[in-house]
């Protein structure tokens, strides 16, 4: 059994009984943020809580630890701060005058959570392994796998992804929403907050909350992600939301891997809406796309591309086999109460059915088709594109810079040599930065040398040459220094009445030198199986260097029993 006391509250890694985490820094002895519920609080008597990962909208969501499968888990607690407040530091008091706002929500959060558990098949999400309700609330127990928002993950690979970077990203994800969507879940705040890239390279979806709190017309203090959210969200589009809210959100998302910025925040949108886009990207990213941004981006819902079903069909290459799925039921029924458009609103706006005849006229010459695409883009991303008459180029988006300038007129790209920014590879496995999408085919790798580390765990990198931000050409190569962890480690408790080969192998991954292991059987302790560890020489627990001698103490295995008469045949028979 794992021992709890070795237990880290931030990774949930075994932190050798230390105050702060040698493996992740987690400080154990740091104040628990307000509302939260303490460290090591036990749910169930099963689920210990850890670190607080996310606090807002209808929640709060911990890293967690499961005793009985001894794994790490996420839990998800029913907590709206704007109408309760935390009791003997584990229960929640509701405000008496947001009794029904509250116990509305608990109801919505218990119908969510049973909905997210009949999808335990759905990659994109962390599966429900749990629903129930404690301590005055309800929680919701997830799986768990290591990873980093996209928020961060775009900040630590340059700000930006190409399309065939994001393309094999975001695709599987969105067959994900698709069956979110199938299953009557909307989720309402898909943004680079709510997006977790896992060591695995997947992107999943995270974070899901009860309606109330997606939106300014609910009870409950509402969490919206400015720039992702959709105007239907703030209430001023008389219609309800629906898939088309998680178009727009997917489709701000993607337009920030892309650009860099997200779009500006829908209020201010359709009050003026002058979205740019830099020009050197209209070159670099497929017309088809930059056409399926911009109806996926539309203000008022009934412009807007009506699923994911279609945004990824439009996004998809002509030649590219489009999976099928179940749409949702037409626009025009289900937006009955939309917005009309202004008709003083001279704007010229993409309609899908220009985009349509644009894809499918078979018959235009190349020339016309190039025109009436860029024709396309212009109607949505507006002058930012082209540059001015005489050759002038217009500002693109300030947070953006390149080494490339674009003439649309002369249909030429001249080209000075592409900078790359050195991302920060410290802390990451060796064997992720040689397989990530964002990493691949811009820069080489070696690794320069290896070392001990204390607060670097095996495996993952100390430094790098060039440094991380430094700008370089492509194919640099980096090199990199990488942990053997400590010099000094633990003889594992856990090793203890285990077979002797799987003990000889933990003791390798903890660095052991193979010769300064030595098994001698012995007949001590009935209650170990044969084959198994007794005892170890230093003992369990003791820290000893890599290279020094230890003797594991395995039970003499009970000798096995002949039978007589099938030996007597047997040389009768010879």
């Amino acid at each position: 059994m794992f021992d709890l006391d070795r237990l880290c509250m931030g990774c949930m890694g075994d932190n050798d009984g230390q105050e702060v985490c040698p493996v992740c820094g987690f400080d154990t002895e740091a104040p628990t943020p307000p509302h939260a519920l303490e460290l090591k609080t036990v749910l169930q008597q099963r689920y210990i809580v850890g670190k607080m990962l996310i606090y807002g909208g209808d929640g709060i969501t911990y890293l967690g630890f499961d005793k009985l499968e001894e794994k790490i888990v996420r839990i998800k607690e029913y907590y709206p701060g704007s109408v309760c407040q935390r009791k003997d530091g584990v229960g929640v008091r509701v405000k008496k005058e947001s009794a029904f706002a509250y116990n509305s929500g608990i109801m919505d959060f218990l119908e969510l959570s049973e909905k997210l558990e009949t999808l335990t098949d759905t990659s994109g999400i962390y599966p429900v392994i749990n629903v129930f309700e404690e301590n005055g609330t309800a929680y919701r127990i997830t799986e768990h796998t290591h990873g980093i928002n996209l928020r961060d993950y775009l900040l630590r690979n340059g700000g930006t992804l190409t399309w065939d970077q994001a393309k094999p990203l975001f695709m599987p994800l969105m067959q994900t929403i698709m069956r979110l969507h199938k299953a009557g879940i909307i989720h309402r705040a898909i943004s680079p907050e709510t997006i977790i890239v896992g060591r695995d390279g997947k992107l999943r979806l995270t974070d899901f909350s009860i309606s109330s709190v997606r939106t300014t017309k609910g009870e409950l203090a509402p969490q919206l992600y400015a720039g992702y959210a959709a105007i239907e969200q703030y209430g001023h589009a008389k219609t309800v939301d629906g898939e088309w809210t998680d178009v727009y959100g997917l489709a701000a998302t993607l337009f920030k891997a892309l650009i860099g910025n997200p779009p500006a925040e829908a209020t201010q949108r359709i009050e003026n809406d002058n979205m740019s886009f830099p020009k050197r990207l209209a070159e670099e990213i497929p017309h088809n796309v930059l056409i399926a941004l911009a109806n996926a981006l539309q203000i008022l819902p009934d412009d807007r591309t009506g699923s994911i079903a279609e945004f990824r069909a439009e996004l998809s290459d002509d030649d590219e086999e489009i999976l099928p799925v179940v749409t949702s039921e037409p626009k025009a029924k289900a937006k009955t109460q939309a917005i009309k458009k202004d008709e003083k609103d001279n704007k010229p706006k993409f309609k899908k059915s220009d985009k349509m005849m644009a894809i499918k006229a078979g018959a235009i010459t190349i020339g016309a088709i190039i025109v009436i695409a860029l024709i396309v883009v212009f109607a949505f991303f507006g002058d930012s594109i082209f540059s001015k008459p005489g050759g002038e180029d217009i500002t693109s988006i300030a947070s953006l810079t390149s080494v490339e300038t674009v003439s649309i007129a002369s249909n030429t790209v001249s080209h000075a040599e592409k900078l790359y920014e050195v991302p920060d590879l410290s802390g990451k496995y060796y064997a992720d930065i040689e397989t990530n999408v964002a990493y691949k085919g811009i820069f080489t790798y070696k690794v320069g040398s290896k070392q001990y580390s204390d607060s670097v765990a095996k495996g993952k990198i100390i430094s790098q040459t060039p440094v991380k931000g430094s700008n370089v050409t492509k194919d640099t190569e980096i090199s990199v220094v990488i942990s053997l962890g400590p010099e000094q480690v633990n003889i594992p408790y856990t090793i203890k009445n285990t077979p002797k080969t799987d003990a000889y192998i933990a003791l390798l991954e903890l660095g052991i030198e193979p010769t300064a292991i030595e098994f001698i059987e012995t007949t001590e302790d009935d209650s170990i199986k044969g084959g198994c560890v007794v005892k170890t020489q230093p003992e369990m627990g003791t820290k000893i260097g890599r290279d020094s001698e230890i003797i594991v103490f395995v039970k003499k295995a009970d000798p096995v029993t002949s039978d007589v008469s099938s030996e007597v045949t047997e040389q009768t028979e010879q």
